[in-house]
């Protein structure tokens, strides 16, 4: 199983603190890193509080996952748009986020049935927002 390695998450933390966000949360499969940059100790140094752990699984988990974004951006339709109550496979395109002229597929980790889109084409979407709700198959 894939772990976050030590160089990713310096380099994440180090582009956080550049553009000046306040927080960071990196998933990577079952793995999830949160760290809260807002808590300053000097003016140019803010101090960092964070939370590595594996993903807690959410209360419905058995019946429905969430779709992500994985970048932040527009939110595109997929070529053929789903809609609610479309079967959609594994690696099933759902959208795309669009970021700097470039196209990141939003695909489903499993198959199921889509029940919610939370998203519409041309909303802006922020990285790891729930984009669409689907039922696993079971």
């Amino acid at each position: 199983m894939a772990e976050f390695e030590s160089d990713t998450i310096r380099q994440a933390l180090r582009t956080a603190r550049e553009y000046g966000f306040t927080s960071l949360k990196l998933r990577f499969g079952e793995h999830y890193f949160e760290a809260d940059l807002s808590q300053a100790t000097h003016a140019n140094s803010p101090s960092v509080r964070a939370d590595f752990r594996e993903q807690a699984p959410l209360p419905d988990e058995t019946e429905f996952f969430e779709v992500r974004a994985p970048a932040v951006g527009y939110f595109r339709a997929a070529a053929t748009p789903v809609t609610l109550g479309d079967e959609v496979e594994e690696d099933s395109v759902i959208g795309a986020v669009m970021a700097l002229g470039l196209a990141n597929d939003i695909t489903s980790s499993q198959s199921g049935v889509i029940k919610e889109m939370c998203v519409e084409a041309g909303q802006p979407v922020q990285f790891g927002q729930t984009v669409a709700r689907i039922k696993r198959h079971l």
